[in-house]
C-alpha cells in the first residue's frame, strides 16, 4: 500500500508515523517542508517539497506524482488544506481524500470548537460548557454563566498557542483581541527567520481572523487518546493520562497508559457521528472529584503517539491497515510493558535530568540515528532565541516609545 504523508510543520511525530508504516510494509512518500526530520530517515521512498505560499498546488502536485492509496494529514493546517482541496479538486482527488479522512459532511465541524462540542453533547458525550465569543462585550456574561476562571480558545491553533486562562474580566477585551487577531508582523518575522516557518504568510496577507470560544474551567487531570477508525467505526484506541507537559499548555512529555472505557465510548460516538476514517486524537479532562472524562477537543489527525504499538488490540497502524486492505494483519509486538512513557524529545528538552527518562519507557527511535540527532539539534538552537524573542518589542527597539 502506498501512503502519502503530508505535513506543513516540522513535528517529529510525522517521522515516527512514517517509520511505523514502513515497518509493516507500506510504501511511504512524503510532502513536507525543507529540513523536516522525516528527511533524516532511511525508510521514506520519496520526499516532495511543500510550498507554504502555494499550499493547495503543492498538495495536488504531490498527489498526482505519488498516486497514493491514502493520504495522511500530520497536522491541523494540513487537514484544513485537504478539506479546502476537496471542495475544488478533480473527482479522483476528492475520492482519495474521502477514502482517507471520511465523510466530507463533517469536515467543517472539525475546525470549530463550539460546533464540535455541541455535536458531542447531542451524542451524550460530557463536555465543559462551551460558547462562541463573538465580541469582548459578551465575556462578562459568559463569566457569570460559566464562572471564573474561564478558558478562551482560538479555532485553528495548536500546541496550546491559542489557549488563555481568564481569571478576571478586567483586561478581557485585550485578551480576546489578541486571540482573534491574525498573526502579527513580529511573530511572523520570528517564525520565518528563526523557525524557517512560512505558513503564517498567507493568513497574514489575508488578515484572517480567528473564532474565539469560551469554555468553563474544570479542575482535574489532563488525558488524551489517539484512535484508528474506518468508515465511522472505531478500530483501536490508546488512552493516556498526562503526567507532565513540555511547557505550560503545551504537548505532553510524559504520559501514563490507562484503560478508560468512558473515553473510548465518547470517541466511538464522535467517530460514528462524523463517519471518520484514518486517525484522530481526543483531549479530555478527568474531573478531580468524580474522575469522569469531559471531552475538550478533537484533532482530526494522528497525534504524537499514534505510531506506538502496545500489543494485541492496541496497535493503531495494523488495525487501520487491516480495515483499509480488507485483510487481517497481526499486531506488532508491544514496545514496552511499562505504563509510563517518556516522549522523545519532549521530556529530554523539558528536563535533561528528569528521573522519568530512566523510570519510564523512553520512546527514542534508535534505529534512525540521524533522526535522533535532528530532533535534539533543532530545539536546542531555538531555545537560545526564545528568551530574547519573548520580550522583543519592535516599537521600543526603534525608539517609538519607552521600553
Amino acid at each position: 500500500m502506498k501512503i502519502l504523508l503530508i505535513t506543513t510543520s516540522r513535528w517529529a511525530s510525522a517521522a515516527r508515523l512514517a517509520m511505523a508504516l514502513a515497518d509493516v510494509g507500506c510504501h511511504v512518500e512524503t510532502l513536507c517542508p525543507r529540513n523536516h526530520p522525516m528527511r533524516k530517515t532511511s525508510i521514506v521512498r520519496r520526499h516532495m517539497l511543500f510550498h507554504p505560499l502555494l499550499p493547495l498546488g503543492s498538495i495536488k502536485r504531490a498527489i498526482r506524482r505519488s498516486n497514493p492509496d491514502f493520504v495522511i494529514s500530520c497536522d491541523e493546517l494540513t487537514v484544513l488544506y485537504l478539506h479546502r482541496l476537496h471542495a475544488q479538486a478533480s473527482p479522483e482527488i476528492r475520492a482519495l481524500i474521502e477514502r482517507s479522512l471520511g465523510d466530507p459532511a463533517g469536515y467543517s465541524l472539525t475546525h470549530h470548537c463550539n460546533q464540535l462540542m455541541t455535536l458531542a453533547q447531542e451524542e451524550g458525550v460530557a463536555t465543559p460548557a462551551t460558547a462562541e465569543v463573538p465580541t469582548p462585550a459578551s465575556i462578562p456574561g459568559l463569566a457569570a454563566r460559566f464562572g471564573l476562571p474561564l478558558i478562551l480558545k482560538a479555532d485553528g491553533t495548536t500546541g496550546g498557542q491559542g489557549v488563555r486562562i481568564l481569571t478576571e474580566t478586567y483586561g478581557a477585551e485585550k485578551l480576546w483581541s489578541t486571540l482573534r487577531a491574525p498573526i502579527g508582523p513580529v511573530r511572523l518575522l520570528k517564525r520565518m527567520l528563526v523557525d524557517s516557518d512560512w505558513n503564517g504568510v498567507i493568513p497574514f496577507l489575508r488578515r484572517e481572523k480567528r473564532v474565539v470560544n469560551a469554555q468553563s474551567f474544570v479542575p482535574g487531570t489532563e488525558a488524551n487518546m489517539v484512535v484508528a477508525c474506518w468508515k465511522g467505526e472505531l478500530l483501536s484506541a490508546l488512552c493516556f493520562e498526562v503526567a507532565s507537559v513540555w511547557y505550560p499548555r503545551g504537548p505532553s512529555s510524559v504520559v501514563r497508559v490507562v484503560k478508560n472505557s468512558a473515553m473510548e465510548e465518547a470517541a466511538r460516538k464522535i467517530v460514528k457521528r462524523l463517519n471518520l476514517s484514518g486517525f484522530c486524537g481526543f483531549d479530555f479532562i478527568l474531573d478531580e472529584i468524580t474522575g469522569a472524562p469531559l471531552m475538550i477537543e478533537m484533532n482530526a489527525r494522528p497525534t504524537q503517539l499514534a505510531h506506538l504499538s502496545l500489543g494485541d488490540g492496541r496497535d493503531l497502524i495494523t488495525a487501520w491497515l487491516s480495515a483499509a486492505n480488507g485483510t487481517s494483519m497481526r499486531a506488532r509486538p508491544a514496545v514496552t510493558g511499562k505504563d509510563l512513557i517518556a516522549i522523545f524529545p519532549h521530556e529530554l528538552h523539558r528536563d535533561p535530568g528528569s528521573p522519568e527518562l530512566q523510570n519510564a519507557y523512553h520512546d527514542v527511535p534508535w534505529s534512525e540515528p540521524a533522526l535522533v540527532l535532528a530532533c535534539l539539534r533543532k530545539p536546542s538552537k531555538l531555545a537560545s532565541w526564545r528568551p530574547h524573542l519573548q520580550w522583543l518589542n519592535v516599537r521600543s527597539f526603534l525608539g517609538l516609545r519607552k521600553s
